[in-house]
């Protein structure tokens, strides 16, 4: 879906429902629960509702906002304000060009990013974890920094390591913020997410000396690439490619806006995981987001 068809979906209230509905947004049904009763509401036309709207109770005359527990709810712009936004996260729009494009400021398109990106960490952490890897798949891994030196010089203050690993066979991958770079957490990351049988190619930093020693001869096979000396190694013809590609994946969008906090970078690690998976399953990126926030409720 581009743009000119979204706008075409929300020209107006009737039309904007409608895809509400369709993908979810809202509610399609809603009960009113009173001390004397208990009755299915139904929707009236309302030109003073946000959204054109209301669902209203045949007893007691009650009425309700369409967007309960929406990412509508709360806030004070337009269905279009909102959506149009989404489409702006959805497709890495950067926020001035999201505010111009949708028309609010950079302060509410900062705040509904900030919703998508905590309903992608909700999504990553509730979603069944699966190792990557197994009996002859060959797994590409490394470490990172996701820290930069405060004005390009000095020591790394706050620093984070992220760990990643891809598959060359079927491109998954597995990303995992760590304390450190020593052996035990690099071992602990490697058990929790690549399946025993896989061979692992790493660089030459002694952390991964781990995966040499008798007691591991079949857990996992292990080469290894001097990056000090070769991209490839001449021998083996071992190398970290496209785990090297993935960090540039991950870093890219960081460095467009100009770092990220300590706090937040599970959320954006969160976020890349999902949008690299929608991606991968050839998934229209808006109406997989929109289905991403129909699994949420935004609760006060």
């Amino acid at each position: 879906m581009n743009l000119i068809d979204l706008n075409e979906y929300l020209k107006d209230d009737e039309n904007a429902f409608s895809f509400l509905i369709k993908h979810k947004l809202i509610d399609n049904e809603r009960k009113c629960y009173s001390i004397n009763h208990e009755s299915n509401m139904f929707l009236i036309k309302h030109n003073q509702a946000k959204g054109g709207f209301l669902w209203k109770c045949p007893i007691c005359s009650s009425t309700r906002t369409i967007f309960k527990e929406s990412i509508f709810e709360d806030s004070k712009l337009t269905v279009r304000e909102v959506l149009i936004t989404i489409y702006c996260w959805a497709f890495d729009f950067p926020r001035k060009v999201a505010s111009k494009e949708s028309n609010i400021s950079s302060n509410s398109v900062s705040a509904i990013y900030g919703q998508m990106k905590n309903a992608c960490n909700e999504a990553i952490k509730t979603s069944p974890r699966h190792k990557i890897g197994g009996f002859r798949k060959t797994i590409e891994i490394d470490e990172t920094l996701l820290s930069k030196r405060k004005y390009q010089r000095g020591r790394i203050l706050n620093e984070q390591w992220v760990m990643g690993g891809i598959c060359r066979e079927d491109n998954s991958i597995f990303l995992e913020l760590i304390p450190n770079r020593t052996s035990n957490s690099l071992m602990l990351s490697i058990y929790n997410n690549v399946e025993f049988g896989s061979s692992i190619i790493t660089d030459l930093w002694k952390g991964y000396s781990f995966l040499d020693i008798p007691e591991f001869p079949e857990a996992y096979g292990h080469a290894t690439v001097n990056h000090s000396t070769n991209f490839i190694d001449p021998e083996t013809g071992a190398n970290t490619q496209r785990v090297e590609r993935l960090w540039r994946e991950l870093k890219e969008p960081k460095k467009k806006a100009q770092g990220v906090p300590k706090d937040k970078l599970d959320l954006y690690v969160s976020e890349f995981l999902w949008k690299r998976e929608q991606k991968l399953q050839r998934r229209d990126i808006f109406i997989a987001s929109c289905e991403l926030l129909s699994q949420i409720r935004f609760k006060k």
